[in-house]
Parts: C-alpha cells; sequence; structure tokens
C-alpha cells in the first residue's frame, strides 16, 4: 500500500463535550460508501513509513489524531490491481508544510525504490512531483518496453499520492492501478481528494 498505515485514535484532553465537537482524523478517511462495490476494505493497513519519518523530524506530532484506511481489488490482498487509500492528521497546531512534503517526498522515494527491487528488470519506473497553493501530489508510472524498440514502451500501472494542507489538518488520497484499463485513475484522485476536502468543511464549516 506504500506510505499509508495503520489507523490510531489518541487519547486527547479536555471534557466530553470538547472530545464530541473535536475536528477528528477518522471523519476525514475516504468513506467506504463513496468507493465502488468491487473494492475490499484493508482491515489493518500497518505502520506507514510516512508517519514515521514525520514524527522523527516533528516529536509533537507522535500524539496528533492520526488515522488512515484502504481498499483494494483484483489480483490479491497483498499483490493488487487497485488500490485506494487514504490518510488524515489532526495536530494541535498548524502544520510545517516544508517539513510535511519532504516527509511525504523521502517516503514516496523509498516506497518506490523498493517497488523496483522486487520487481522484474524489464520493468522501469519514472517519478513526478508537482506543487499547488494548497498540495503536493507525487506519481509513479510503471513502464514496460517490448523488445529493443523504444516506441513499444507502455506504462502499465501508475501510482498517484497528493497531500491537502488545512491549518493543522493535513488530508492524503493514494490511487494506484492500470494506465490502460477504466476507471481513470486521475478522475479517481480527483473525486477522492474532492470528497476528503467537503468533509473537512461540512466537520469545520460554522453551525
Amino acid at each position: 500500500m506504500g506510505v499509508t498505515g495503520v489507523v490510531t485514535h489518541p487519547l486527547v484532553s479536555g471534557t466530553d463535550d470538547d472530545q464530541e465537537s473535536r475536528l477528528k482524523a477518522r471523519d476525514l478517511l475516504v468513506p467506504e460508501t463513496v468507493v465502488s462495490d468491487r473494492f475490499s476494505q484493508y482491515a489493518d493497513l500497518g505502520s506507514g513509513r510516512f508517519f514515521e519519518i514525520l514524527t522523527e523530524e516533528v516529536t509533537a506530532l507522535t500524539d496528533a489524531d492520526t488515522a488512515t484506511n484502504g481498499y483494494w481489488d483484483g489480483g490479491t490482498q497483498d499483490n493488487p490491481h487497485w488500490t485506494v487509500s487514504s490518510m488524515a492528521t489532526v495536530a494541535d497546531d498548524t502544520l510545517s508544510r516544508g517539513v510535511v512534503e519532504a516527509a511525504a517526498g523521502q517516503s514516496y522515494d523509498e516506497y518506490v525504490a523498493d517497488y523496483d527491487a522486487e520487481t522484474r528488470s524489464s520493468i522501469a519506473f519514472e517519478q513526478s512531483s508537482t506543487r499547488t497553493d494548497r498540495g503536493a501530489e507525487w506519481q509513479m508510472n510503471m513502464l514496460q518496453t517490448y523488445g529493443d524498440d523504444s516506441d513499444a514502451t507502455v506504462i502499465r500501472y501508475t501510482d498517484r499520492m497528493r497531500i491537502q494542507f488545512f491549518d493543522n489538518v493535513l488530508l492524503g488520497t493514494i490511487v494506484f492501478g492500470p494506465r490502460q484499463e477504466p476507471p481513470e485513475l486521475a478522475t479517481m484522485l480527483e473525486a477522492f481528494t474532492t470528497q476528503q476536502h467537503a468533509q473537512y468543511r461540512a466537520h469545520t464549516a460554522t453551525p
């Protein structure tokens, strides 16, 4: 699954009313209701490398409210054809965008390197990243060349990760799947990131 990890809900201080009204990371994940019925949900994603790196850099985030989830389809759970995963962190203080992007970039580089090491030599990996006012995105393409003709190179699979920043809230969305088969990954990513943003706005809107 790459850089995401297990769902955790650390205890927070304050009264019961404070905890009821507090924005919760688990409420900002991609819900099962918006994912196609063909996908199955992962029971446990393990501890994500991204969060390990991030908390090494910012130890105060160790106690932040963090949650992740994920879904898979095709192949097997350990080697699926499609995956969708999401993550959210609600910190006490404003997040440092530079630190978060550095942690995300490092974890993504490690993920691609590990994937490359486990994949046959006929598959090449191509990486890119972009940055916007509100977030950042990383992409990995798995390329296969047939014979000696470079024109016969096709993108077999693509992985895309997008993170969004909202003061003390971090949202992350990852999609992975075959490039030549529907649904289109860019459409999936846009739909799920928009869903997470809408959930954030719904939970932070002033009554």
